[in-house]
């Protein structure tokens, strides 16, 4: 996840407001609107954990990822290929997550970013939020190096949680949308065993 935000589908079947996990999707497009990926999965956002897999075009799983911490796994056939996050990958991942697992997401965006703007309200997946924007830079967030601020969107319903985020980091080639959905179900993942793991 490193370098990417993203926004997750909504499918109705919510659970629990109060909740810090969800399903989600996650769409990247290319700078001239094209949609490139398509992601789906799962996480406790408040323990930073996450599993999901990229879809093929029929929309079957192809590559799974699992997400501990700073720390990513991806599975290679019979292998898992480990890797850490870069200071602004982790940066990155911290702010999508806070997002994602808050009941007062609004508040945590205005937090560490430029003024907020109120943009309008819209639909996501049958559910009424308010559509927010503003910019964000990585050494607010945690990142070492010094950077430039990057837009963020965020779609917000009435109980505070974020259903849509979007942004796209200064110098990136693709855009990344998450949308959340089915607040609380069960998440249980552990890291895969060491034999397995390169």
């Amino acid at each position: 996840m490193a370098g990417v935000l993203a926004c997750l589908v909504l499918t109705g079947c919510e659970r629990s407001s109060s909740a810090a996990s969800a399903q989600f999707t996650i769409f990247r497009y290319s700078v001239e609107g094209e949609l490139t990926a398509t992601s789906e999965g799962k996480g406790d956002f408040a323990k930073g954990e996450t599993t999901y897999s990229l879809l093929g075009p029929s929309g079957e799983p192809r590559t799974e990822r699992q997400e501990f911490g700073n720390v990513s796994y991806a599975r290679d056939g019979e292998v898992w290929l480990k890797t850490e996050d870069s200071p602004e990958g982790a940066a990155l991942r911290s702010l999508t997550y806070r997002l994602a697992a808050s009941t007062q997401s609004l508040e945590y965006l205005r937090s560490v970013a430029d003024v907020v703007t109120e943009v309008g309200t819209e639909e996501v997946r049958g559910v009424s939020t308010v559509h927010y924007q503003g910019s964000v830079r990585l050494t607010e967030l945690g990142a070492a190096s010094e950077s430039e601020r990057f837009p963020v969107e965020v779609w917000v319903d009435e109980d505070g949680r974020t259903r849509r985020f979007s942004y796209h980091p200064i110098g990136s080639q693709e855009t990344s949308v998450w949308e959340f959905y089915d607040f609380g179900v069960p998440v249980e993942l552990s890291p895969p065993p060491a034999d397995q793991v390169r």
